[in-house]
């Protein structure tokens, strides 16, 4: 070997040694150092939270409520049209027993529906409960729950709760008990809801208040 290749060797010795030298440095401080989504992350985890005891008590409470909701009477009907639908009925018989009817009709959880069918009382009651649920496994670490499913859940299925209220502009629909019970129990997650994000944002002020100013 000539004089020459052994000091291009010596040269390229130093130069590929201090490359990886360079390289495990850069991977062990990368794996050190948290990236800034984890970072914020980790902010948002140590957010403060309402008492979970408090929260777990009104989630059960909430969840009874729409159960019990289901055999109670939501709605009562007084001079119901009734209106048979269908091919095979003749124009005498729709109307023999529409006059057959009883003058006021008594609605539960188990039989009325809103919007001529399309969501069962009893469906309204289980998003109910589904709403209640959700706020025992939002901050989930087995079970991911985006952020804004449970507010956006909890506003639609209280917007539905709402619509038999309509009903009511006349004296002829009034409002049972089941309807009172499954009201309560989609505003026990609205109020958390809001009392939690209230929270947080006191929280975010508070933080922001006592940062160092920069400079």
């Amino acid at each position: 070997m000539s004089s020459m290749e052994v000091h291009e060797a010596l040269e390229g010795e130093p130069a590929e040694s201090g490359r990886h030298a360079l390289g495990a440095l850069d991977g062990h401080l990368g794996s050190m150092l948290p990236s800034r989504m984890e970072a914020e992350e980790a902010v948002e985890e140590s957010a403060p939270e309402i008492d979970l005891r408090k929260r777990n008590s009104a989630v059960l409470c909430g969840v009874v409520a729409a159960l019990l909701s289901l055999p109670l009477r939501w709605m009562t009907l007084r001079d119901a049209q009734v209106t048979v639908r269908g091919d095979g009925f003749p124009r005498e018989f729709a109307a023999g027993f529409g006059s057959l009817m009883p003058a006021t009709i008594e609605l539960s959880g188990m039989n009325g529906h809103l919007f001529e069918g399309a969501l069962p009382f009893w469906g309204l009651a289980l998003l109910v409960v589904l709403a209640n649920l959700l706020l025992l496994v939002r901050r989930s670490r087995h079970l991911y729950v985006p952020e804004a499913v449970p507010p956006v859940l909890a506003l639609g299925v209280t917007g539905l709760t709402l619509v038999p209220l309509l009903a009511t502009g006349s004296a002829k629909a009034t409002l049972g008990p089941g309807w009172v019970l499954c009201f309560v129990a989609i505003l026990v997650p609205l109020v958390y809801l809001f009392r939690q994000r209230a929270l947080v944002v006191a929280w975010r002020e508070e933080r922001r208040r006592r940062a160092p100013e920069p400079g």
